[in-house]
């Protein structure tokens, strides 16, 4: 937990404090108009594929490009490069896949007979969409001639007990969240596959598979936020790369409840800054999975 603490505190002494306070208003201004106006809510519910995609693609580029702005109007040394360019509009196109396509598992599954086609389709998604976005970060490794992995996804320099017992210091903050107005509308997220009880002889083996293939969501999380998007802008602007990163992270939570949402772009902060120290997400990886699957248990008990 020292360890873990030194790193944050180091951080903040060298930190952007000019950045981190306009990059904080540029997000709380999203966050504003996101619940106001119920901007991801809408985008979801656009039937037309390329405007959906490309409704995600503007909102994401515009917190995440515009974060990058502020880094360089208030001073930032940013290795300007063709790479950067490319990487900063990747990025929000990649998530913006990743958010707006629905169940690209669909044409695989069509040979069974419904319920189940739909159902397998839910199943397979989430971990289907985990690997496509792995393998471009793999391109991109190869593309960018980086000596080192930025899936964040080796052993790297850390320990996972300090986690551990981070997981059990968020219980509270957890609870509170579980007791909000908004909790039960977003969660358990294994409601989704309610329909297919009814047709099964063991349910719980159902929602099992689901909550399995909810986890895969999170490996697609770390690796994406904080392994890709810390460890490969770690070239163009240094540990200043981790705020950037938490605005793009908190606009993926528009969705969520709201005080889940606001402690992201916090939460985001402390574990990229874990990743730049040590090069893994496993640490983050197990404590997002640990938060996740604990608010997927208060669902169900509070439901």
């Amino acid at each position: 937990m020292k360890q873990l603490a030194g790193y944050i505190l180091d951080y903040t002494r060298e930190l952007n404090k000019t950045g981190l306070l306009l990059i904080s208003l540029l997000t709380a201004v999203f966050i504003y108009l996101n619940y106001h106006f119920q901007i991801e809510v809408h985008l979801l519910r656009v039937q037309d594929p390329v405007l959906r995609f490309t409704g995600f693609l503007i909102l994401y580029f515009l917190l995440f490009g515009g974060s990058y702005l502020i880094l360089y109007l208030t001073g930032e040394s940013l290795s300007a490069s063709p790479l950067l360019l490319a990487l900063l509009v990747l990025a929000p196109v990649m998530f913006a896949w990743r958010m707006s396509s629905r169940l690209i598992t669909s044409p695989l599954t069509n040979f069974l007979s419904a319920p189940w086609n739909k159902f397998w389709a839910i199943i397979l998604n989430a971990p289907l969409k985990c690997v496509i976005l792995l393998m471009v970060v793999f391109v991109v490794r190869k593309a960018g001639a980086y000596g080192q992995s930025i899936t964040g996804l080796g052993k790297g320099n850390i320990s996972l007990r300090p986690f551990f017992i981070l997981l059990l210091l968020f219980i509270p903050v957890m609870v509170i969240a579980a007791f909000q107005p908004d909790f039960g509308i977003t969660y358990p997220r294994a409601s989704k596959v309610d329909f297919i009880a009814d047709h099964s002889s063991q349910p719980w083996l159902t929602v099992l598979l689901f909550e399995i293939s909810y986890a895969f969501d999170f490996i697609t999380a770390e690796v994406f936020f904080r392994g890709f998007l810390v460890l490969a802008f770690l070239r163009f602007a240094g540990p200043s790369a981790i705020l950037p990163m938490a605005a793009f992270y908190c606009a993926i939570h528009f969705g969520k409840p709201l005080l889940e949402c606001i402690s992201s772009f916090v939460g985001a902060i402390m574990l990229g800054v874990i990743s730049y120290r040590t090069g893994s997400v496993r640490g983050g990886l197990l404590l997002h999975l640990g938060i996740g699957m604990f608010m997927e248990v208060a669902g169900f008990v509070l439901r």
